[in-house]
């Protein structure tokens, strides 16, 4: 610890200034490590989620690949609502 009696004002504001500096960056360590479990569970989730998305996504891009259809297919689909 530093003897704040033989630092210049100048030196003992900045002194004070790296010391809150230092503090904060403390808190956010400290919060940090409170929230990792958080993050660790939302991680697991959404790796369970991603194989769900995944087959959506293809669901989604073959209906996408097959849009519009074919005109056979519209006239048929026509002719059976009459």
């Amino acid at each position: 610890m530093i003897d704040e009696k033989s630092l210049t004002e100048e030196q003992l504001i900045e002194y004070k200034g790296l010391i809150q500096t230092q503090n904060a960056a403390i808190s956010q360590l400290q919060f940090m490590r409170e929230q990792l479990p958080n993050y660790e569970s939302n991680v697991k989730a959404l790796k369970k989620q991603i194989p769900e998305v995944e087959k959506k996504i293809q669901i989604l891009d073959e209906q996408i690949r097959n849009f519009p259809k074919k005109p056979e297919e519209t006239e048929n689909a026509g002719n059976s609502d009459a």
